[in-house]
């Protein structure tokens, strides 16, 4: 009895949906990579019968001073609201039919719809007609995902990478103290400088620090620091000339000979925590041995998770090479885009002021020649991963949603709800969605693949 309920309430539905169809007539053309052109029309009819309809549930509701509700006048009513209810069927039909016509033409389409010349004659005596042009996604086809030949890198921390590590750990927990004798290597040094090239001041810094170490001055290779600076007191003032590189942000000054002018105003001496079971209580450890067996367990980890990142590097290098199709170019430079906002949104983040971030992007979007392939590379990736996913039936669950959620809201100290609510709201929930069918998708093509391990 339910099932012959079921049916019958389910056929009531197709009745009715197929009572609500516009029907627009359409023609399709190819308006480039992955760009369809829709030229619709939609009936004079149709758009008259849906004035009409709209008329009606207007004068129901509808309150206008010297008539009763419900008791309207037409007349009355397309004075007053006339042109409020075209725009009304107007938008609606746009929308409704241009939704039929994805849907009935099988177009899978990404991004929004760009609709142009409309035209919509509010008496119903004439079609209404519109074009649409529609981003399609790409039609990919591979069939050569399984069985890829693929090779893990073997995992070993060696004795070099806990002391190098350790090393590191030092180095952040170093602190300086002043001292009055001249620079050496490691000190921080607190200075003026100014960068002249022909007569001109490129650069004017004060109460810059700087460890002396390596050869690089605030992105200027200068040579050895230690040499350059070494022995020199507060006061005292250096000047050495260097050849200014190839991507200086000054274009006309690139290549040409530069004095670099620097004053010392203070020398503060490295002090670094000595590797003993002291230092290592202070970390929270009961004695170095065990600091270091722990930091071998973090490297460890580290290095697995380098590993298993290379190996699905691997699979989207054998997947892209293994493809030919076209993206759409809207969505390429929208990526473009996107790596270059985040680019400015760095130096932002660092203190650069507006003037000089507008120069250094300048800069950057002439040199970064890779931006657009990296793009295309990630895109390629994307959509192919998406139809061996498709092709595979490969999903996410709900339960897998929240159990990957459960693990960051841990991370961060709040409850699953917290976060699954933070995430939603933010929209965030979709790309981790996304993210981790990807990850499942790499990890099926793994398991079907050959893979070598490093000895």
């Amino acid at each position: 009895m339910s099932d012959d309920l079921d049916k019958t309430q389910q056929d009531e539905q197709d009745e009715q949906e197929q009572q609500d169809k516009i029907n627009p007539v359409v023609k399709i053309e190819d308006a480039g990579p992955c760009k369809k052109k829709l030229e619709i029309e939609v009936p004079a009819e149709t758009v008259a019968a849906e004035i009409e309809k709209t008329y009606k549930d207007l004068l129901e509701e509808v309150t206008v001073p010297g008539f009763r509700k419900g008791h309207v006048p037409k007349s009355v009513a397309q004075k007053r609201f006339g042109s409020r209810v075209a725009e009304e069927v107007k938008s609606d039909l746009l929308s409704r039919a241009l939704a039929e016509v994805v849907e009935d033409q099988e177009l899978d389409t990404i991004g929004e719809p760009v609709v142009d010349d409309v035209v919509f004659d509010a008496d119903a005596q004439n079609p209404m007609t519109y074009t649409a042009t529609v981003t399609t996604k790409p039609v990919v086809e591979i069939d050569a995902y399984k069985g890829l030949k693929l090779k893990r890198e073997a995992v070993k921390v060696e004795t070099r990478d806990i002391d190098e590590h350790l090393e590191m750990i030092r180095k952040r927990a170093a602190t300086h103290a002043p001292v009055e004798r001249g620079v050496k290597a490691n000190d921080l040094v607190s200075m003026d400088f100014s960068l002249e090239c022909e007569g001109k001041t490129l650069r004017d810094t004060k109460d810059a620090q700087l460890i002396v170490s390596g050869e690089s001055f605030f992105g200027l290779k200068v040579g050895e620091l230690d040499k350059i600076l070494g022995g020199k007191k507060s006061n005292d003032e250096v000047e050495t000339t260097l050849a200014l590189p190839d991507n200086f942000r000054e274009e006309e000054y690139r290549g040409k000979e530069a004095t670099l002018k620097i004053k010392i105003k203070d020398v503060k001496e490295e002090s670094l925590p000595e590797l003993n079971d002291e230092w290592a209580k202070k970390l929270d450890y009961d004695d170095m041995e065990e600091l270091r067996e722990e930091t071998g367990k973090v490297l460890e980890k580290q290095k697995q998770h380098a590993a298993e990142a290379k190996l699905a590097e691997q699979v989207r290098e054998q997947l892209i090479a293994g493809t030919d199709f076209d993206l759409p170019e809207d969505l390429v430079k929208s990526q473009v885009e996107a790596y270059f906002h985040r680019r400015r949104i760095e130096m932002e983040r660092h203190g650069m002021e507006t003037a000089e971030v507008e120069k250094e992007m300048e800069e950057i979007r002439r040199e970064d020649a890779t931006a657009e392939e990296n793009a295309r590379k990630m895109l390629k990736g994307y959509f192919t991963l998406r139809h061996i996913a498709d092709k595979e039936k490969i999903y996410v669950t709900e339960d897998e949603i929240m159990r990957e959620i459960g693990g960051i809201a841990a991370h961060y100290g709040k409850s699953p709800q917290e976060m699954a609510a933070l995430y939603e709201e933010t929209g965030v929930i979709n790309e981790l969605r996304l993210d981790m069918r990807e990850k499942k998708t790499i990890d099926f093509i793994i398991e079907k693949a050959e893979v070598e391990e490093a000895k």
